[in-house]
């Protein structure tokens, strides 16, 4: 009796929706992992465009700490110093480099370090969208190069970029990673799809540290399986045994610019062989599109 009941409700829900009446959930579909990659990869597209700048404001606390062993041979955490950043984030979109999985690089200026400015205080990212973009390109690397060394620690691989997360769900890059779902969360009312991401290949999108090569990432990513939105991710990545990254992001609508925007990064690196840490939080506001000059 069972069975014969069971099999009358499919022909009961196409009665009720000819007849008009709602039948809520009865015929709603679950997407598969395959329709919400398709969906995020085209938010990330949607999100880029070669004619402007994404410019926000980045507030960024360090603090470089050291494990070191108590008097009862206990392993504790002390902290050495703490360093309070101001800098200039921006995004510009780089179409030729997305064959190789890089369709927009992320650029970071200095301007102030524990409430004093930096030279005279005023980011020199502009270039990016006043200069033709392969010289502006090659100088807001060497800014950037710079803002590293206002950092604690050997990181200069160190992935403090939030938007890297987002880099993975790019079309040119799903490939080169195994998504898997792995429950749900809810962001704003919003019910989300944790999505365990993990990289299979090589080279990798981020390099290592210490002369390595590859340094594999793989975490967590909750996306909106309606819109592609990324509300939440985690990163990790390893040079064995002498540079783990762990970081942790969360984005949401710029209430201004309407631009999809990092929100918060926290992170933690830590330095095997010195047994030194760095821990991170870092806010953005003031996001901003400023269009390229084009001629």
């Amino acid at each position: 009796m069972n069975r014969r009941c069971c099999s009358v409700l499919p022909g009961l829900a196409g009665v009720l929706v000819a007849a008009g009446i709602a039948v809520p959930g009865l015929l709603a579909q679950e997407p598969t992992l395959d329709d919400v990659l398709a969906k995020a990869a085209a938010a990330t597209n949607q999100f880029t465009d070669p004619s402007r700048v994404i410019v926000c404001e980045e507030r960024y606390k360090q603090t470089f700490s050291k494990l070191i062993y108590n008097t009862s041979g206990r392993v504790e955490t002390k902290e050495i110093s703490s360093r309070e950043l101001v800098a200039e984030l921006a995004f510009v979109d780089t179409p030729s480099e997305t064959p190789k999985g890089f369709p927009w690089m992320e650029f970071r200026d200095v301007i102030m370090v524990d409430k004093k400015p930096v030279r005279d205080g005023v980011s020199r990212l502009g270039i990016l969208s006043s200069a033709q973009l392969a010289d502006a390109i090659t100088k807001a690397w060497d800014y950037t190069k710079d803002a590293m060394g206002f950092q604690f620690g050997e990181m200069p691989r160190t992935a403090v970029l939030p938007r890297a997360a987002m880099l993975f769900l790019h079309g040119a890059n799903q490939a080169r990673f195994e998504f898997k779902k792995a429950g749900t969360k809810g962001f704003k009312n919003v019910k989300t799809w944790e999505l365990k991401y993990q990289e299979k290949g090589s080279p990798t999108i981020m390099t290592g540290n210490f002369g390595e090569k590859n340094a594999r990432v793989k975490g967590s990513l909750w996306v909106d399986p309606v819109s592609g939105r990324v509300y939440a991710a985690t990163i990790s990545s390893e040079d064995e045994p002498k540079l783990k990254d762990d970081m942790s992001l969360t984005f949401g609508e710029d209430k201004v610019s309407g631009l999809w925007v990092p929100v918060e990064m926290k992170h933690k690196t830590e330095i095997g062989t010195s047994e030194e840490m760095v821990n991170g939080e870092a806010t953005y506001k003031n996001c901003r599109a400023v269009p390229r000059k084009t001629s």
